[in-house]
């Protein structure tokens, strides 16, 4: 495989300067899994990880329960100015996906700057291009997402082939803010299978939830709750 592509003006250390995040100006790169991690965890990065899926403790943890046979193929995109983006995916020879999997993941994207999505596209496809990446298949995609807005426009005004169809219908529901308020929005059947499930549930054993909010703690959890879908299969 062939190495990074050398930039054509000097390289300038960006933010955050931690060793653990090699990340050059005026470079589209590969990093490595691990690195995701780093780049979230600081805030200098400013990227928008608002999507679940796209957080490096789920992508990792997924990716060490449930990834079978593709590689790796995470690309950075920064200039002079910060990073731009960064697309998690993972390749197998000519193809390449975002890491995940509609088994148990929602949706899914890649994750940019704020003001800086429409910027990222064109040196993603020059760079995925010039790696011999031929075709890209993006499932649990919504029309509010980075691919749907900004790479897809950005691949139909460059004449290349793109294909796009309904893969699933999400519903989706403003929810109240109690619980009692919610089983009212439901009918009586909904309510009624709702309790009856509830009932089994705690019949089944003590039941207390956790809130799990700081980034160690979501890590650690993360790895065990995609070992339980593991296991359930």
């Amino acid at each position: 495989m062939k190495g990074n592509r050398a930039s054509k003006s000097s390289e300038v250390e960006l933010k955050p300067t931690d060793s653990s995040i090699p990340v050059a100006a005026d470079i589209t790169q590969l990093v490595p899994l691990e690195t995701l991690g780093a780049l979230w965890k600081h805030a200098d990065t400013q990227l928008d990880w608002s999507c679940f899926f796209t957080l490096p403790p789920w992508l990792t943890s997924w990716w060490s329960s449930l990834n079978a046979d593709d590689a790796p193929f995470c690309i950075l995109v920064a200039d002079q100015d910060g990073i731009i983006g960064l697309a998690p995916l993972m390749r197998r020879g000519s193809q390449a996906t975002v890491i995940g999997g509609s088994n148990v993941c929602d949706y899914l994207d890649i994750v940019a700057a704020p003001q800086r999505q429409n910027e990222l596209a064109a040196p993603f496809f020059d760079y995925i291009r010039e790696w011999g990446i031929r075709q890209l298949i993006f499932t649990g995609v919504r029309t509010d997402s980075v691919i749907w807005k900004h790479l897809i426009p950005c691949a139909k005004s460059r004449d290349w082939r793109v294909a796009c169809e309904t893969e699933e219908k999400a519903i989706e529901i403003d929810l109240p803010s109690t619980w009692e308020a919610y089983l009212y929005q439901l009918n009586g059947k909904q309510r009624h299978e709702l309790r009856r499930k509830l009932r089994r549930l705690h019949e089944a054993g003590n039941i207390k939830f956790q809130m799990v909010d700081t980034p160690a703690e979501v890590a650690d959890t993360l790895d065990r709750f995609i070992e339980l879908f593991r296991v359930s299969r």
